[in-house]
């Protein structure tokens, strides 16, 4: 979130254990009591070790010893990536680290420089504004609501996901009652089987919500507005394959070695297959049949 910092950051990355570290303290503490005096300039110290989430920090920062001085301001301070060579571009313009001997005195002078030097850049850039129309306060409106777009992306994608996980639930807690496709595939469309085929359609459809790559799920629109009558709407065995509770299918391979093959995988461990097969309950097709005569 460092796009969004409206203070210049001094920062002395530190660990524990850090002799040199230990050494710096009292100056740094001086230098951060004369600092006070600039109201938008802020000098404080990182914890490098813990938590996990600082040490995670510095990694991204590539702190690679201690102490290790970093300054934060506004604009781009076009410092070279520290990979030996002399051009190049900073993966973070904003942040520059102090590559000079540690003496407290030239380290607080060149706190002051680039603080002024970020000072200037705000001003130079709230000028620019006047004549453009693209003030400070715009761009980061822009950065913000940019990022918010990321995040409900996130969100609804998350969501999609978390809702997919409870389906997944569901489909896994039923219990599989016969594959209903053999049995339309050999009957004729009519209307005595009409509760049947209207039943597993809906079904089929209630599992494409969440599957919706399956072959037969890129049918099933066409099919069930014509209540699975085309031959192709009611294949030969569940055509469903694609999503499996994977830890109950390899339980009964161990289980059941002898009835599963390589080639040929047992509907009854497949999601799309047991939430169809709820339509072999007599309950079931009684309740469409009472659907379909109101």
């Amino acid at each position: 979130n460092i796009l969004d910092w409206e203070t210049d950051l001094a920062i002395m990355f530190y660990a524990p254990w850090c002799k040199h570290c230990k050494q710096l303290k009292p100056s740094w503490e001086t230098i951060q009591y004369l600092a006070t005096s600039k109201k938008d300039l802020v000098v404080t110290r990182f914890n490098c070790e813990q938590p996990q989430s600082n040490a995670d920090v510095c990694a991204i920062l590539s702190v690679d010893r201690y102490p290790t001085i970093m300054f934060i301001g506004y604009g781009n301070f076009n410092q070279a990536p520290i990979n030996g060579f002399i051009f190049g571009k900073s993966r973070t313009p904003r942040i520059v680290r102090y590559t000079a001997d540690i003496y407290p005195e030239a380290v607080y002078d060149w706190i002051l420089t680039l603080h002024f030097i970020s000072k200037l850049q705000i001003w130079w850039d709230d000028l620019k504004g006047l004549f453009t129309g693209r003030s400070r306060a715009l761009k980061r409106m822009e950065r913000l609501q940019s990022r918010l777009d990321k995040a409900e992306k996130k969100a609804s994608l998350f969501g999609k996901e978390l809702e997919k996980y409870k389906a997944n639930e569901i489909f896994d807690a039923l219990e599989f009652l016969g594959d209903p496709f053999p049995l339309l595939h050999q009957l004729d469309p009519d209307e005595q089987n009409l509760p049947l085929r209207v039943c597993v359609a809906d079904m089929a459809a209630e599992y494409c919500r969440y599957y919706p790559m399956e072959t037969y799920c890129q049918l099933l629109g066409k099919c069930s507005s014509q209540n699975l009558v085309p031959k192709y709407c009611r294949p030969e065995k569940c055509p469903f394959e694609s999503s499996r509770n994977e830890s109950h299918y390899q339980e009964s391979l161990k289980k059941n070695t002898s009835s599963f093959s390589s080639n040929k995988e047992d509907v009854s461990m497949i999601r799309g297959c047991k939430v169809v097969s709820t339509c072999m309950q007599k309950s079931v097709i009684e309740e469409y049949k009472k659907l379909l005569t109101k």
